[in-house]
């Protein structure tokens, strides 16, 4: 088992504008670790594909693929953020062997972020 995992509370699922998305970092450790803070990233993307016919003769279809970031938010779920306030100096933290849970809670908000790039 990796010693970090990502465990969705509504795993295999679509996710649209408003929703909660909620789970939690499990971090398993056999030994004593040195951490400064665990970071989850949530992005979203969309992706369509347009199959065009070539004027040639040959027959071959040109496909076009757009692929468009619609969602990147990211949470700081260790340290909480009371002890981010509490904490004076710059330094980590020591965690002990043991299995550590820390979860998150993501609303999809509507207009966060849409990049577009093309794909081959």
């Amino acid at each position: 088992m990796p010693p970090v995992r990502v465990q969705l509370d509504q795993p295999h699922t679509h996710f649209t504008n408003l929703d909660f998305i909620t789970g939690k970092v499990v971090l398993s450790l056999s030994y004593d670790e040195a951490i400064s803070k665990i970071v989850v990233k949530l992005e979203g993307e969309s992706m369509s594909r347009l199959v065009a016919p070539q004027p040639d003769s040959t027959n071959k279809r040109k496909v076009e693929t757009e692929v468009h970031k619609l969602l990147y938010m990211t949470k700081v779920v260790f340290p909480s953020e009371e002890i981010q306030r509490q904490k004076t100096s710059a330094g980590g933290f020591t965690l002990r062997p043991g299995e550590y849970q820390y979860p998150f809670r993501f609303k999809v908000t509507p207009g966060l972020l849409c990049s577009r790039y093309l794909a081959k």
